[in-house]
């Protein structure tokens, strides 16, 4: 982290422009993205009339969502305190749900979506969301909210989420 955001002691400035962007690019694995992709995937249930699709969605969301919170009150780690200029967090360090709710619902949207819908997986979209979640977990980085290991425990955790929604609603397919 330090090689990151320091030279020779000395806190390096970050672009503007590229700021604005890991500070935009964090907010999709944010509580406020959470609610509008779940409102989609609301109607999206309604017009295919399919629950089982619903309940996969709102079954990750939710897992992911409770085990971020469960692990902050546990593990209780304060945040870095490598810049002035860090984002206001109110939450403790560990893990990094931001990185977490990525994982989780783009892992959902690219990878069992589909399935659930009885589509091909689209590599294009697969690829976004794949691109999208290393996106999010650098931006926690980028911005020091997080140390790695928040990080990489936030993705380890979405994607055992993932998989568990996978192996749980397969045989229902």
């Amino acid at each position: 982290m330090r090689y990151m955001h320091e030279v020779n002691g000395v806190t390096k400035p970050q672009k503007p422009k590229i700021r604005r962007l890991m500070l935009d690019t964090t907010a999709l694995g944010g509580d406020t993205f959470l609610v509008i992709m779940t409102l989609l995937v609301i109607g999206v249930s309604e017009l295919l009339d399919d629950r089982l699709f619903l309940h996969s969605f709102l079954i990750t969301a939710l897992s992911a969502r409770l085990l971020g919170f469960i692990l902050k009150k546990i593990v209780n780690r304060k945040r870095p305190a490598l810049r002035n200029d860090t984002p206001q967090m109110f939450t403790t360090s560990f893990p990094s749900v931001h990185s977490m709710m990525a994982m989780a619902i783009f892992g959902w949207l690219g990878f069992l979506m589909p399935q659930f819908i009885g589509i091909t997986p689209n590599i294009l979209l697969q690829i976004l969301c794949t691109t999208l979640i290393g996106t999010i977990a650098y931006s926690r980085l980028y911005l020091a909210v997080h140390w790695p290991s928040d990080v990489i425990a936030g993705l380890i955790a979405g994607l055992i989420i993932i998989l568990s929604i996978y192996v749980i609603h397969l045989p229902l397919l």
